[in-house]
């Protein structure tokens, strides 16, 4: 249910880009953010959309969105797919390939980006052009989490136990856990929340305080964090997938115990204000955080829950150990 451990070979072209792990080169994080490039039309107007195949043969998928348009990265070398979906049977654009596993995946400014196994975070134009790829970051270990925080910055989190914000030309050290991350999540207050091996869940305040062990079942591993509003989170911990909404982290924090999803949950992903969707296994469990109600809502038979991402639209689409994507129309997660 954890990230991948392996460490897997680099493809030469892309490790001769990062020469000093302590530098970043002078790459794609120096484009100024810009508004997101279509790469395919979006599909017609009151179109369903269903499941998207794709080539890749072994290995768990990762999701990100860019406008109209969803990629996805799967396999043991991290193939990065487009996944069309005015066409869901593809077959699908190849951009290009991380050459590791992929542990997530990411679309910021234009560059899409893709954090492995490998210890990698590689940027690439969405036009996919192979030789636009950089290396923009790295981990002496995995990769297990990436994301934009609010101000802006890259952040990934590793094995290594690290949570790193990345900037043109130098990186910053925002927090560390003892045995490794498995979840990372940057508050608005600048505050950063950590899941890690060892079954603790940290808070380290913005104002550089002590760090905070927020309360919890014993050794509960948490898979899933989600912000919310103004200094919230939501928590999703342990193989019940108990969903836990934080409005106080201070002091250790006494969380409202929302209710359990029923099995390990990968992904929470905010689809508003008010809502907060819990992904795993073979269903998704949609929360109204102002009401405390709940819908369970199943995925397609056969498809097993692997990443999750909402689209503008307001659909929540979903990608699959057996290599395929399901969208959730709005009215379904409604």
């Amino acid at each position: 249910m954890t990230a991948h451990d392996a460490t897997a070979a680099v493809p030469p072209q892309v490790r001769r880009s990062f020469p000093d792990a302590d530098q970043l080169p002078p790459s794609l994080l120096r484009l100024p953010p810009q508004p997101a490039r279509r790469v395919l039309p979006p599909p017609p107007a009151g179109r369903d959309l269903t499941t998207a195949p794709t080539p890749a043969r072994t290995g768990s998928g990762r999701l990100a969105v860019c406008g109209s348009c969803l990629f996805l990265a799967s396999g043991t070398k991290g193939d990065i797919l487009v996944v069309d979906p005015a066409r869901p049977d593809g077959p699908h654009r190849v951009l290009g390939r991380h050459g590791a596993s992929v542990s997530a995946l990411l679309a910021y400014g234009g560059v899409l980006l893709s954090a492995g196994s490998d210890g990698f975070l590689v940027g690439r134009a969405v036009t996919g052009a192979d030789e636009l790829a950089a290396v923009v970051g790295c981990h002496p270990t995995g990769i297990t989490a990436a994301l934009v925080a609010p101000d802006g910055r890259l952040v990934t989190a590793g094995h290594d136990g690290q949570v790193l914000a990345w900037r043109p030309g130098r990186r910053e050290v925002l927090a560390t856990h003892p045995g490794g991350i498995e979840a990372v999540a940057v508050l608005g207050s600048d505050s950063v929340v950590t899941a890690g091996r060892d079954g603790r869940l940290l808070h380290r305040p913005a104002s550089a305080g002590d760090v905070v062990e927020l309360r919890q079942r014993r050794r509960e591993i948490t898979l899933a964090l989600a912000p919310v509003g103004h200094g919230s989170l939501v928590t999703a911990g342990g193989q019940r997938g108990v969903v836990r909404l934080w409005d106080d982290l201070s002091d250790g924090g006494w969380p409202e115990e929302l209710g359990a999803h029923g099995s390990w949950v990968i992904a929470l992903v905010v689809l508003d204000g008010d809502r907060v969707a819990a992904v795993g296994g073979d269903h998704v469990t949609v929360w109204d955080l102002t009401t405390g109600d709940h819908s369970r809502i199943a995925f397609r038979p056969g498809l097993h829950a692997t990443s999750a991402v909402a689209l503008a639209n307001g659909d929540l689409a979903v990608a699959g150990t057996d290599r395929t994507v399901q969208v959730l129309a709005a009215q379904q997660v409604a």
